[in-house]
């Protein structure tokens, strides 16, 4: 197949459109040897614009693949102004130049008629259509091609899908996110879940302390590892929060003048009630400041001091903070609390830490932009 060639021509009111009708040539097996036009198009052209060029064309005749040859030129009211002649008819700058669409067949009889007809509308609506799908080809076969199939992308899957389904009518969704770091530590959970286990999943959730914004947010280390249940958001899952609470709780005895960070404390063993804490790795280091306490993250110390602030008023900061500490339906909070007794999530835990970082004012984490 032989593609047509488009030449515009601009004048002060419009163009003038110089359309070299395509030739539809076969290859042995009847079969399009260049299939640049879609079969819709092919069909078309052969049922509605070639009868109506031949229709048109005095003197045309046919080449050796079976098409019609001439050359027809048409105003905008539909008047056939020519004929016949190779090349553009109307010279561009001329008064009537911006009224013209010109189609050009290869091989046009010289010797073909010159008079002036008028065309019914609809063979004018079938002419523009036939520049027009010319036109959308030349556009398409201009745009670059990839050459192999690429993932496509999937940065941030539960949160995307969170937004979504909080928003189904919004067909933008505008995140806080940074496309690079995001990137970068999904593949740094990958890497560290693997090395710990086929069966074990990871988070991150990192934020600006100024605005609150979250600027990457990883749910999970593989999103479609159902081994690893990479579908579960683990930034947005209520869980334990371990030994993290315990820089809040020394904070409260500094704010409530009831320790400072060199206050000696005793890591030995010790009794509330019914409820005996223990050091992780089950040994006691005696006496210790606070600054040690918590920098050996020792158990004792943190439930020690913890008894002398409150675990109800540790909530009730956390409250104020914009953070709601889960509990069992019904039960209170209980000292227990100092050692992940509580539920929190990594987005809780995170907003939290902002705070620290600010000096005490808390800003909620978000993940769309003010």
């Amino acid at each position: 197949m032989t593609r047509a060639q488009l030449f515009i021509y601009a004048s002060c009111t419009s163009a003038i459109l110089f359309l070299a009708v395509p030739t539809f040539a076969a290859d042995p097996n009847d079969k399009p040897a260049v299939p640049e036009f879609a079969a819709d198009d092919q069909k078309f052209y052969t049922e509605q614009v070639k009868p109506l060029l031949v229709k048109h064309c005095y003197n045309c005749h046919s080449h050796a693949g079976g098409e019609a040859n001439g050359e027809l030129v048409v105003d905008s009211r539909g008047s056939v102004l020519k004929g016949g002649d190779r090349g553009p008819a109307i010279v561009p700058g001329q008064p009537d130049a911006s009224h013209l669409v010109q189609f050009v067949l290869p091989g046009a009889d010289p010797h073909m008629p010159r008079e002036s007809r008028q065309l019914p509308d609809p063979e004018i609506a079938i002419l523009r259509d036939w520049v027009a799908r010319v036109t959308a080809l030349d556009q398409a076969k201009s745009e670059r091609m990839p050459l192999a199939r690429l993932e496509f992308p999937k940065l941030a899957p539960h949160l995307a899908e969170a937004e979504i389904s909080a928003n189904p009518a919004q067909s933008v969704h505008t995140l806080t996110l940074d496309r690079n770091l995001q990137k970068s530590l999904e593949t740094l959970a990958s890497q560290q879940a693997a090395l710990l286990g086929d069966t074990l999943s990871a988070a991150i959730l990192v934020a600006d302390h100024q605005t609150g914004e979250i600027l990457a947010q990883v749910g999970s280390s593989d999103y479609l590892n159902a081994q690893r249940a990479g579908a579960v958001d683990m930034a947005t899952a209520i869980r334990s929060p371990g030994s993290t609470l315990k820089p809040f709780i020394y904070g409260l005895a500094f704010e409530a003048g009831l320790a400072h960070p060199e206050t000696l404390i005793e890591d030995r063993p010790v009794r509330f009630g019914t409820y005996a804490p223990k050091n992780f790795d089950e040994d006691y280091h005696g006496t210790i400041s606070i600054r040690e306490a918590l920098s050996q993250s020792t158990n004792i110390p943190a439930v020690r001091v913890l008894a002398r602030v409150g675990p109800g008023r540790l909530t009730g900061r956390f409250r104020r903070a914009g953070v709601n500490a889960q509990f069992p339906q019904k039960s209170e909070p209980t000292l227990a609390m100092a050692l992940g007794g509580t539920g929190l999530t990594l987005r809780d835990l995170t907003q939290l830490y902002a705070a620290l970082a600010r000096g005490g004012p808390c800003n909620r984490a978000v993940n769309t932009p003010a």
